[in-house]
C-alpha cells in the first residue's frame, strides 16, 4: 500500500514537471499553456483520489479479516475441543484411516 502511494507522488511530481516544461516551451504567456496546466493538474488530482480510494479500500479489507479472524476460529476450536475429549475417552473405541486406509489414530 505504501508504494502505491510513493509511485502515485512520483507519477504526480513527474508529470507536473513535464507538463510545466513543454507549457514554457510552447508559450510562457499563453492562454493554452495555462489551459494544459490547469487540465493536467486536474488529471493528477483525480488520479490521486482513485489511488487513494483503493487504497482505502484495500485497508479496510484487510482489518475486516483481521477482526473477523476470532470469530470463525472459536467455532472450530470448541469442534477440536470435542473431537479430542471423544478420542481420548475410555468410553469410545475408535480407528480413523486417511485416504489409503493407513491407521492414523486408534484407540
Amino acid at each position: 500500500v505504501e508504494r502505491l502511494v510513493l509511485i502515485g507522488f512520483a507519477m504526480t511530481l513527474t508529470v507536473l514537471l513535464l507538463v510545466g516544461g513543454i507549457a514554457l516551451d510552447y508559450a510562457v504567456q499563453s492562454v493554452a499553456a495555462i489551459k494544459v496546466i490547469e487540465a493536467s493538474v486536474v488529471l493528477l488530482l483525480a488520479f490521486l483520489a482513485l489511488l487513494y480510494v483503493r487504497i482505502r479500500r484495500v485497508t479496510d479489507g484487510r482489518l475486516e479479516v483481521e477482526h473477523a479472524g476470532p470469530d470463525t476460529r472459536q467455532p472450530l476450536l470448541k469442534a477440536g475441543a470435542l473431537q479430542n475429549s471423544i478420542f481420548n475417552s475410555a468410553n469410545f473405541s475408535s480407528i480413523a484411516t486417511d485416504a489409503q486406509g493407513v491407521i492414523q489414530i486408534f484407540n
